[in-house]
């Protein structure tokens, strides 16, 4: 009924609790006698949500009152007025407190002006708990002016909008890691320049592997240097790409320059030794599908034993076609034995009622039915239920 009456009954713990008691008794030695009665109410609050709960504490002091004393309604206006004004003031002083030490972000939201400008573009604090969780230790001592308008203005000047700002930061939040100036993103950036990258390219590498930004300048060197000369199972016999060709193929899959280098030659070894792929076939691949050097091994086999054994593609096929790696099996076999039911499995360009790759992998299956031609596509999903 009355706000600040009820606040100090549920708080008779808190910091301010003498500052508004003293107020109320003021008041209420001005209002007459019921000041005592209001104070012993106050102090004994916990006793009477023991006994009563807090609405009956309230009736029973009222109802005590107004068999004791009698209120006139001036008084009782004068107090509602009162407990208005106090109500007012004590929004003053419940400011949000930050707290001295935590691991999660949502207790430093309220009372952080940075995190909630990260908020607004887009961040996800949620993501960052997980992956990040010690980034919260320098982000809530950031400064708004100093640490995060230089290098956002700095992704901005790369040509980055701010609508991509929070996926950027979520990516990558070590970013606005203080011990990171602006001059080492900038490093990196004139490094790309001076590589041939294009503003395009580089404002594209960015959003998509922002990560790029955390390495030193000799590193990032380095791994363009193993993109240019890749090793294979044969000691002698690298893998030679030219200047645009690594530039093509950075831009095309910048998550490679994280990659571990021996993780990627295994993965070239795997593609020559399991699948059989010539050198010319490799390099082939990774032009046309970089990502192909970072898909799970096991997956690559199993497809290539459904392309090469059960639907009679070529080598020359697959490397022409790298796409037919970036699908699943559970996607492809289904659609060549729904293919072959019906005699349209036909590959080869030169046969007559061609289909092409393309259509049958890349398509959702009411395209690949559209595509092929095969007929409504509730006649494909009654196949897949006998599957």
């Amino acid at each position: 009924m009355y706000f600040c009456s009820k606040w100090l009954l549920h708080n008779p713990n808190s910091w301010c609790q003498k500052y508004y008691t003293s107020l109320l008794h003021k008041k209420f030695v001005a209002i007459g006698n019921i000041a005592p009665l209001i104070q012993v109410t106050l102090y004994h609050s916990e006793a009477c949500k023991r006994k009563h709960g807090f609405k009956n504490a309230t009736m029973r002091y009222f109802t005590g009152t107004t068999s004791n004393f009698l209120l006139d309604r001036e008084k009782i206006k004068s107090f509602l007025e009162f407990d208005k004004k106090l109500s007012q003031e004590m929004e003053n002083y419940d400011p949000p407190l930050t707290p001295l030490n935590s691991r999660n972000f949502a207790d430093f939201v309220n009372s952080s002006e940075l995190l909630q400008t990260l908020v607004m573009f887009g961040v996800n604090l949620s993501i960052l708990q997980h992956s990040h969780p010690a980034s919260i230790q320098f982000l809530v001592k950031l400064d708004m002016e100093r640490d995060l308008l230089p290098k956002l203005n700095f992704l901005k000047s790369l040509g980055i909008v701010a609508k991509e700002f929070g996926t950027l930061l979520t990516k990558n939040i070590l970013i606005l890691n203080p011990t990171k100036v602006v001059d080492d993103l900038k490093n990196v950036v004139s490094y790309l320049k001076s590589k041939q990258f294009s503003s395009e390219q580089i404002a594209s590498v960015v959003v998509r592997y922002p990560q790029i930004l955390n390495f030193e300048v000799p590193m990032l060197d380095a791994v363009l240097g193993f993109y240019q000369r890749v090793p294979t199972n044969y000691e002698n016999r690298p893998i030679h790409y030219r200047g645009d060709e690594v530039r093509t193929i950075i831009t095309k899959c910048p998550q490679l320059t994280g990659a571990s280098t021996e993780a990627i030659f295994l993965q070239i070894k795997m593609l020559e030794i399991s699948c059989g792929f010539n050198i010319s076939q490799v390099r082939q691949l990774i032009l046309s599908r970089p990502k192909v050097l970072l898909a799970e091994q096991k997956s690559i086999e199993m497809l290539y034993k459904l392309y090469i054994k059960e639907m009679l593609l070529t080598h020359d096929q697959l490397a022409k076609n790298a796409f037919v790696f970036d699908t699943r099996l559970k996607v492809v076999e289904p659609r060549h034995f729904y293919l072959k039911s019906m005699k349209r499995n036909i590959y080869q360009e030169n046969q007559p009622g061609y289909l092409p790759l393309y259509d049958i992998i890349c398509s959702t299956d009411q395209e690949f039915c559209e595509k092929c031609q095969l007929g409504p596509y509730s006649d494909y999903e009654k196949f897949l239920k006998t599957q």
